[in-house]
């Protein structure tokens, strides 16, 4: 049985590898835009892992 603090330890790590608040709204965005046809599906898709890799390089590099 999990103790408490591999509990926390597990959530803690979610939290790390989750979107920003910001984050989450802007791939919220793509995602609401590309739902109701504003912008084709693919180019939601291209555009948002895009955004994901630079950031990941980002933090990377950091």
């Amino acid at each position: 049985m999990p103790t408490r603090q591999d509990v926390s330890s597990a959530a803690s790590t979610v939290r790390s590898k989750l979107p920003s608040p910001g984050q989450a709204a802007f791939y919220g965005a793509l995602g609401l835009g590309a739902a109701l046809s504003v912008i084709e599906w693919p180019v939601a898709l291209a555009v948002g892992a895009g955004t994901a890799l630079v950031q990941r390089g980002r933090s990377a590099s950091k």
